[in-house]
């Protein structure tokens, strides 16, 4: 009665686990219905001549409910059987149109018993296991499927007009393909295993109310509880993930607020299914941190992990994978400490639920060493950041490291995490100024630590100030960095250690200028501070956390009894502060004043930098700003002016003399006047227009200024000069003589970017233009000169007391010869 649809293979290979499966199709040929269920069919497997596995199943074995995973697989085995079935009956041979008929509705029964099961796994809301297995294997016999119809379609061609032309060779490597039983696919294989192996976990526990909740996922309707029924698992979602060069990530952004079930997700995303519903689109999203709602849910998760981090970052390693999760959870504290999206009671929770579910991923994960686990290394390395300062720079993402201390909570005191907390500010102290002093000069940042280290009455109303505020106008009266090394010096014996900023509105721009990313900004100082002080008091006076803080959240996931405690814990993580003046944001003044002091010291003397103790930053302002004086008077002696001749100065050393160039008070002018300027005289040289600028930028009310005394480069001092000598030489205009030099000087005073409203600076840079000029006449070369404008040489001003205007001419770009009418036509620009 029975007979084998299919031959039996001679031998059957095991897979990597040692294990094989294989299906064995019969028909019953008798007449009627099936004979009595009661009946048995005996299997017996050989192995080298002898039985190695025997089993005994009913008839009734054959009546198989479908809505359990095996029921969904055996219809698929059914379908691809059939499709086996057609494949060999049309090899070697041309059917008859009868045939071919028959066989088109052998296809489309194919594809309605795969319709029931490609329309469950697809459907977000229902309940079914195994569903990735499933679209898998539907995906699968889809193509074999689509193929062989292809190939019947070319046997109908005389019948219908097609035109399709495959060939006798492709034929038959379709029908050969699809005839053959193949083996899962890789994807299928490991979603088959993952299957197997959630299906023989204990049953998740039940969830409380409260855990029904916040484990809610909207896309698939259920709950954490029904997802492991499933053998699901459910993940937090991010979005516009971007990475560093060394593979942590460096932005992120959470997605929908709700967790969302990995199979669901996985297939809405690969856009099998229902691209958008309730108004989510999550096609491009991405599974991020697991949700930790009970130890039988976990389990599950853990399944997962792997294939999240994997597409999370691109590859999967063991050990270095996992770590993303804590940079996930620092830019979860970043939106939180910013109040991005406010500081709800839910978005709190859902920070500590994140936490406490990387907490179990790293305990269950091996360290690379393989001797720990990945959670020590974490609290080792969070450990060596609180008592190594100088190591604290190789931290990338401060709020990753402040993370930590959300981890810590079930195993470090409070005093602890505290501490871990202080040093992730001190550091974002110190980067806050770091990023402020880039690229500024060396005698700007004697200018700032100067301003911090101003002399202290003992009052600290300067704490008041709010972060909101600016500098006033004359926060740099009485600087002089020639004199900060005796005053520095004078300031720490009459107040050692003691410090008051001169404009405490200096610090607060400071503090509030945009950060990096990574670096905490300081109105998230103290929440972090809060947050963190609030938990620790929770878990050392809540009697239901003596146990630690993840095991009450496990409880109070799965028990209804712990409400009282559960409203604790929901004002623990809701720090009802904001930082708005000093105050708020400055642990200790004294030491931050003097951690930015000392910044700004750093990179100052040509000897490698050291940090002082807190009560000597004033004595290392005062050394290096008198060996900078010492250095740069030394070099501008060594490099003096000496008729036409440019300084004799290796170009490396040029702002180690002389600083930086003074720029526009007004930079909208300037750039307003060079724009123009510019535009009109295009066909001048570059050094013309840029003098020309100048000179119409000061004319229009326009003045320049240096950072400091010790700042004098002046640009195109001697290239300027020259081309002015040569435009009054190619005119026929005298360059020789007491009155033509007093007028180039004049001129040349208009013409170059120095800061007219300093007297000193005025003569002694008149003194170096007169022996530029007298060099370019061929006069005797006189005493050398020092190369630069603070220096007092006790030289006499030859050039007289009129003014530059005067000297210069009345035409608007006029070079003291005749005026010619007036206006911008006169003088050096008709060259």
């Amino acid at each position: 009665r029975l007979a084998l649809l299919e031959e039996l293979p001679d031998t059957i290979q095991l897979d990597s686990l040692g294990k094989f499966e294989y299906e064995i199709w019969l028909q019953d040929k008798a007449e009627g219905s099936m004979a009595s269920n009661e009946e048995e069919i005996t299997v017996l497997v050989e192995a080298n001549g002898a039985v190695a596995a025997s089993g005994v199943a009913l008839m009734s074995s054959s009546d198989v409910a479908c809505t359990e995973l095996q029921g969904w697989l055996l219809i698929l085995d059914a379908g691809e059987m059939q499709l086996r079935q057609i494949a060999l009956e049309l090899r070697g041979r041309r059917p008859s149109a009868t045939e071919l008929s028959l066989l088109r509705e052998r296809l489309v029964g194919v594809q309605s018993l795969l319709q029931p099961v490609m329309d469950k796994a697809s459907d977000p809301n229902a309940r079914v296991s195994g569903r990735a297995l499933l679209l898998s294997r539907v995906e699968e016999l889809e193509t074999r499927r689509n193929r062989l119809s292809y190939t019947l379609g070319h046997f109908e061609q005389e019948d219908h007009g097609d035109t399709r032309k495959i060939g006798a060779v492709g034929i038959d490597a379709v029908l050969r393909d699809v005839s053959q039983r193949v083996p899962l696919s890789r994807d299928a294989s490991r979603y088959s295993r993952r299957a197997e192996l959630a299906s023989a976990m204990r049953s998740a526990e039940n969830l409380s109310k409260y855990g029904r909740e916040v484990t809610f996922d909207p896309v698939s309707d259920c709950n954490a509880k029904q997802a492991a029924d499933q053998g699901d698992a459910l993940f937090y979602c991010v979005s516009d993930v971007k990475f560093s060069t060394d593979g942590r990530i460096s932005a992120v952004s959470d997605y929908l607020g709700a967790p969302v079930a990995h199979d669901v997700f996985a297939m809405l995303s690969s856009k099998r299914g229902i691209s958008s519903i309730q108004h989510v689109d999550i096609t491009e999203a991405k599974l991020g941190i697991p949700v930790y709602a009970s130890a039988g849910h976990f389990e599950r998760a853990r399944l997962f992990i792997p294939d999240v981090l994997g597409k999370l970052s691109g590859n999967y390693s063991s050990g270095r994978s996992e770590r993303l999760l804590l940079d996930l959870l620092g830019h979860s504290l970043s939106e939180f400490l910013g109040g991005v999206k406010g500081r709800s009671r839910e978005l709190s929770m859902t920070l500590i639920h994140k936490a406490r579910s990387i907490y179990a991923v790293f305990k269950s994960t091996p360290s690379l060493s393989g001797l720990k686990s990945l959670l020590d290394d974490v609290l080792t390395e969070a450990n060596t950041f609180i008592e190594q300062a100088e190591t604290r720079k190789s931290t990338e993402s401060l709020y990753s490291m402040a993370a930590v201390g959300l981890l810590a909570q079930q195993d470090w005191p409070p005093s602890d995490i505290a501490r871990l907390g202080d040093a992730v500010i001190e550091e974002s102290t110190r980067r806050a100024i770091e990023h402020r002093l880039a690229a500024k000069s060396k005698t700007v940042r004697i200018q700032l630590a100067w301003a911090f280290l101003g002399s202290s009455d003992g009052s600290s109303d300067w704490l008041d100030c709010s972060l909101d505020k600016n500098e006033g106008a004359n926060w740099m009266a009485g600087f002089d960095v020639i004199r900060v090394g005796s005053e520095m010096e004078a300031l720490e014996q009459s107040s050692p250690g003691e410090y008051c900023p001169r404009d405490p509105g200096i610090l607060s721009r400071v503090l509030r200028s945009p950060l990096p990313q990574g670096v905490l900004q300081a109105k998230e100082w103290r929440v972090l501070r809060t947050l963190l002080a609030q938990l620790g008091t929770f878990v050392g006076t809540e009697k239901n956390a003596t146990a630690g803080l993840w095991d009450f959240l496990d409880r109070i996931m799965v028990s209804d009894a712990e409400e009282y405690s559960l409203e604790r814990i929901q004002a623990a993580m809701q720090p009802s502060v904001e930082a708005s003046t000093l105050k708020d944001v400055l642990h200790d003044p004294s030491a931050a004043l003097s951690m930015f002091a000392t910044e700004c010291i750093k990179g100052i003397s040509s000897e490698k930098s050291r940090e002082e103790p807190c009560g000597q930053v004033r004595l290392e302002l005062a050394s290096v700003t008198k060996s900078l004086v010492e250095e740069r008077e030394k070099l501008a002696r060594e490099a003096p002016i000496v008729g036409a001749s440019y300084p004799s100065l290796h170009p490396w050393k040029h702002k180690k003399a002389w600083g930086t160039e003074a720029q526009p008070v007004n930079q909208a002018l300037y750039d307003k006047v060079r724009r123009a300027t510019h535009r009109e005289k295009w066909d001048k040289p570059i050094t013309i227009r840029e003098a020309l600028t100048v000179k119409r930028y000061r004319k229009r009310g326009g003045v320049f200024e240096f950072p400091t005394r010790l700042d004098t480069f002046i640009p195109g001092l001697h290239r300027r000069t020259m081309d002015l000598y040569d435009a009054w030489k190619s005119r026929g205009r005298q360059t020789e003589g007491v009155e033509s030099r007093r007028g180039a000087v004049a001129e040349m005073l208009l013409r170059l970017p120095w800061d007219d409203r300093d007297e000193r600076a005025r003569g002694k840079l008149k003194a170096i233009l007169g022996a530029i000029w007298d060099g370019l006449n061929g006069v005797p070369l006189g005493e050398p000169l020092s190369s630069a404008l603070w220096i007092d040489d006790d030289v006499e001003d030859e050039s007289g007391g009129e003014s530059e205007d005067e000297c210069a001419g009345s035409g608007g770009d006029g070079d003291g010869g005749r005026d010619r009418g007036g206006g911008e036509g006169d003088g050096w620009d008709v060259l």
